[in-house]
This record gives structure tokens, sequence and C-alpha cells, in this order.
């Protein structure tokens, strides 16, 4: 039943877990170096200041004795962040017989905390204000951040995530439980100032941690004859399981030694402060001329221009844009050679403001081609002299004027000679016939009347010409056709 042997094995672990988080914490505090130009001029202040020893009241009334120690990352009034660990050992207190209630309990757990103070809240944005503000800026302004109504100075706040390992037993009924649990969650709570000392101070901490955890369970119960545990194997399952909601692992009610008390640590940097004070107006002053940048070169134009060249300008989107960006490109000028390097702030924080300024200048060019409809990716058409486009008009127009009446004049033409040679062909149907009759007839019944005839006719004919005779049939064509 007794696991002694165990809690032991866990005791030499937790000691080195001591040592290994007190040498990560120095190495990290070594490569952060200086946190800023004014920590590098003063005097650092002891390494035993760094440190923090702790112990529980409150687990001392559920006589749970407890130890805790805590550890600076940063040798610095400033520093805000911090590791630590906590151990609780309550396990097989002597006994002859063994009692019917139980209560053993062993559990270590590492800790990181943030340290901050509250400070008075300013004044509140306007409605407007708050109706232009994006998720980030409301959550920065409303949520993440240390101002306060009430705001009470004189406490640091703390916020943390731990981690634990914890063996128990106990019997306050006829079945005990026993087992192990492993868990993760977060704290939160604030440190007091309470006692000044010549070498040292003592103050009160205040605080709770919240986690999910896993956890093994084994059941036993207490023989009152034999004053012996025998297990209880109904109704458990073995193994790990999970508890399906948050559990209160600790309340805290310490008190806390430090060489220099919690009232002169965790201070605001006020050179820090007032370095991120100048970095906000260098901001502001590097977005001014990104912001309504139209209007503004709209402005500068009517200083240099008249209002017939300005129309005119405006009429050629591709070259109103092109004298857009060179205005554009001008105040990005003046920013990085005038304004940027007048800035009394670190050189890192001028290169995050010189990397920003691509940015806000493609935002505002795609504002300006937005405003006026203007698409860069479309080739634009060749501009054209107004007047001789005019009359690039009016001949286009009297060429299909011309066409349109020569095309009308044709169709006139063809619908005529149409109908003509539609009428001969009925007429040449109609006395076809009649014709060849009259030829007939002529032939065979006066042959022999018109022989004299005929000879004297064809004596006369001899001494024509070759014209006369192609004369002739055209002639006789001619009076077929007027009959």
């Amino acid at each position: 039943m007794s696991i002694f042997g165990k809690n032991i094995k866990l005791a030499v672990l937790a000691g080195a877990c001591i040592l290994s988080l007190v040498c990560t914490a120095e190495s990290a505090a070594q490569t952060k170096g200086a946190a800023s130009k004014q920590e590098e001029t003063t005097v650092k202040p002891p390494f035993i200041d760094r440190w923090a020893f702790k112990t529980n009241a409150f687990e001392w009334l559920l006589t749970i004795p407890n130890f805790g120690v805590e550890f600076d990352l940063v040798n610095s009034p400033y520093n805000q962040m911090s590791v630590g660990l906590t151990a609780k050992y309550n396990w097989n207190t002597y006994h002859k017989l063994q009692p019917p209630v139980v209560f053993n309990l062993l559990d270590v757990r590492p800790e990181f905390r943030y340290y901050y103070r509250t400070r008075e809240r300013t004044a509140k944005p306007s409605g407007d204000e708050q109706k232009k503000m994006s998720a980030k800026e409301w959550f920065n302004t409303k949520i993440f951040t240390t101002e306060r109504k009430n705001a009470r100075p004189w406490r640091a706040q703390y916020i943390g995530a731990y981690a634990n390992y914890a063996s128990y037993t106990f019997k306050f009924s006829e079945v005990g439980i026993q087992g192990y649990v492993i868990g993760v969650g977060a704290s939160a709570g604030y440190d007091i100032p309470m006692y000044q000392y010549k070498n040292g101070a003592i103050d009160v901490e205040l605080g709770f941690s919240v986690g999910l955890q896993v956890a093994t369970k084994e059941k036993f119960k207490h023989n009152p004859d034999t004053y012996k545990y025998y297990q209880v194997t109904e109704g458990v399952k073995p193994g790990f399981h999970f508890t399906p909601f948050p559990v209160v692992s600790e309340l805290k009610v310490a008190f806390v030694w430090r060489h220099k008390s919690i009232k002169e640590k965790v201070q605001e940097d006020l050179e820090k402060k007032k370095m991120l004070e100048r970095l906000e107006k260098a901001k502001a002053q590097i977005e001014a001329p990104f912001m309504d940048s139209k209007t503004k070169f709209d402005e500068q134009l009517t200083w240099i221009m008249e209002e017939r060249e300005i129309n005119a300008l405006k009429a050629d989107k591709e070259r109103y844009r092109g004298e857009f960006v060179n205005y554009l490109d001008t105040e990005i000028q003046t920013l990085t050679e005038v304004v940027i390097p007048g800035q009394l702030i670190s050189d890192d924080m001028k290169a995050k403001l010189s990397n920003k300024i691509p940015a806000l200048r493609a935002k505002a060019i795609s504002a300006f081609d937005k405003e006026i409809d203007y698409n860069p990716n479309k080739k634009p058409a060749k501009a054209e002299n107004p007047e001789k486009a005019a009359k690039g008009d009016k001949s286009s127009k009297g060429d299909k004027a011309v066409k349109g009446g020569d095309k009308a004049e044709k169709t006139d033409k063809t619908a005529k000679k149409d109908k003509a040679a539609k009428a001969a062909k009925t007429a040449k149907a109609a006395k076809g016939p009649a014709e060849a009759k009259a030829k007939s007839e002529a032939k065979s019944g006066s042959k022999t009347k018109a022989e004299p005839k005929a000879k004297a006719e064809k004596a006369k004919a001899e001494p024509k010409t070759k014209a006369e005779k192609k004369a002739k049939p055209e002639k006789t064509t001619k009076s077929i056709k007027s009959k």
C-alpha cells in the first residue's frame, strides 16, 4: 500500500527540476541582455534580488507542508517575467495502527508568470472612433490592456501557466481512493507589499490555479478488525482517464520573502514608455501623407494649374494617375530623408517605419484607382485629337451615305433589268409559233409567183457593201422589237 520509496524518487526529481529551471532561467537572462539603454547605464541589482521564497498559509491549515521558489528572468527592476517551482508533501505520517482516515498528498508544479501593474484609463474613444476600430484595435483597447477605471498600481498582478504532477491517497468514508494526476492550466492573482525589513521584505500573495487533468483511480477499504487496508476492484477503470471539466487545483494565501519588496519591482520603464510614445507620433507622421491622399493631391493641383488644365488632366486617366504616383514618390522621399531620420527613436524602430512605407504607398494607389475607376491591367486606347476625330466622323458618315446611295441605285437597275428580261421571254414565247407558220406558208405558196421578183431583188442586192448587209438585219430586229 505504501509508496514511500516512489515519493523519495519524486522528491529527488523535484530538486533536479529546480536546479534545471534556475540554470535555464539564468541562461535566458544572459542571452536576452540589457532590456534598455537605461539598464546598461544604471547599476544592476544584486543577484539575490531575483529570488523569492514563499509558502502557502492556506495549505498549512489543511496540514499540507509546502514550499515554493521563484526566479526573475531579467535582473532589472523593470522585469515582468519569472519562473517558479512549488512542492507539497504530506505522506504517510507515523501511526502504530493504520488509521481509518487518510489524507496524503504529493504535488510538484513548475510555473511561468507575467507581472504587470494597472494604470488609470485614459479618455474613452468617441462613438465614431469605436465604429472605425478594427477587431485587433478593439481587443487591444478593451481586453488586452492594463488600463482600468479603478487602477491599483500599488499591487503587482500576474497571469501565468503551470503544469503539475501529483500523487494522492484520500479516505474520509468507508471507501478510499488513491492514484496519480497530471495536469496543465492557468494561474492568476496579485502580490501586495506587507512589511519592509532592513534586508528584506514580506509580501502577501493571493491567487488561484485552474486547469485540466488526467488521473488514475484505485479504491480501497479499511478493515477495523485487523487495522489494515484491502483493495476494491469493483467499478474501477484501470489506467489514466480524462476529467471532462476544469478543476481548481490550487488556492493561494501565501507569504513571500524577497530581498527587495514587490513594491520596488515590476516598475514602469519611463524611458521605454517615452520611446513608445515617440514611436506612435512617428507612425502618425508617416501615415498622414497617405490618408485621403487624392484630396490632398487635387488641392495641390489647384495651386499650380488652371481649372481647364485640371479638367483635361482628369480626362486622361493614365496621365492623371501618373502625376498622382509622382506626387506620392515625392512625399515618400521627404519621409525617408527628413522625417524618419529626425525621430528620437531607436534604429530598429526607424527600420520598421521605413519598411511600412511600401505597403502604405500601394494601398493609396489602389484607393486612387478605385476612386477614378481606372484598371491598371487594362491597356488604354490611343488618345486622338478631337478635331481629327470630328473630321473622321464626318467623312465616315459621308462615305456611308454615298455607299448607301450607290447600293440603292444598283438594286433599282437590277430590278428593272430583271423585269425587262422576263417581259422579253414572255413575248418570244407568244410570237414564236405564229412567225414560224407565216414563214412556212410564204416559202411554200409563193415560190412560183415570187421567182421573177426575187431575181430582180437579188440583182439589185449584189452591188451592196458588206456594211449594208450587216446593218439590214439590225433594222429588222429593231422593227420586230418595236412591234
